[in-house]
């Protein structure tokens, strides 16, 4: 079976420049940069490399299941680990990695075992940042598989909830909405979204987070 990410590699870094989208990031990362140990981490759906134009970090391993979105990885980051395999069987042992995520909706495409796998390789007291598609991101304007016509199905959030002890945040209740308004409006909204807090499913990912006991 081909993966559909293979194909869009070569537009994927250019497809994400929309002003949401840059917001996204900016809240992301930054709350990333604050939650997370400093050492030790695997991106599961690492695509081309993103986590590490964001953050420095230098303990890290990318893992994707597409050859082309990897060897872009590798071309970007040479001094970087990056890993072709299913994050549902990591190659990996147990109680390994002090952070695990997996960002902007790769965790729902692999589905449970990979949040069980993700929950294997991370230590006691590691700390984990999944972002899980809503069944709301499926129609999403700007869901890059939407607008190149491809297909892969995904289990959202509501499919994974009850795998592992978490807790969650609903993220980007307005979707691509906000799109003309100005950044700095458009991260105002999202930050302090009160509409996510009385109903998460309306977001477009909720983000489950947490510790391993």
């Amino acid at each position: 079976m081909s993966n559909p990410y293979d194909k869009i590699a070569h537009v994927y870094d250019k497809a994400f420049l929309y002003k949401t989208s840059l917001v996204e990031d900016e809240l992301v990362y930054g709350w990333l940069d604050k939650f997370l140990h400093k050492s030790s981490i695997i991106d599961l759906g690492c695509g081309t490399g993103a986590f590490l134009e964001h953050l420095k970090w230098e303990d890290y391993i990318g893992i994707d299941l597409s050859k082309r979105m990897v060897h872009l990885a590798k071309k970007k980051f040479p001094h970087h680990s990056f890993v072709i395999c299913d994050m549902r069987k990591l190659p990996f042992k147990a109680n390994t990695f002090k952070n695990v995520v997996s960002l902007y909706g790769p965790i729902s495409y692999a589905g449970k075992q990979a949040l069980l796998e993700a929950q294997r390789v991370l230590i006691n007291g590691g700390r984990f940042f999944h972002m899980a598609f809503t069944e709301k991101y499926a129609k999403r304007k700007t869901y890059i598989l939407n607008r190149l016509k491809l297909k892969l199905n995904f289990v959202p959030y509501s499919g994974l909830a009850s795998v592992v002890e978490h807790k969650t945040k609903g993220f980007n209740v307005y979707g691509d909405s906000l799109e003309k308004l100005p950044k700095q409006l458009i991260k105002i909204l999202m930050l302090f979204d009160p509409v996510s807090k009385i109903n998460k499913f309306s977001s477009y990912f909720i983000i489950m987070y947490g510790e391993k006991k």
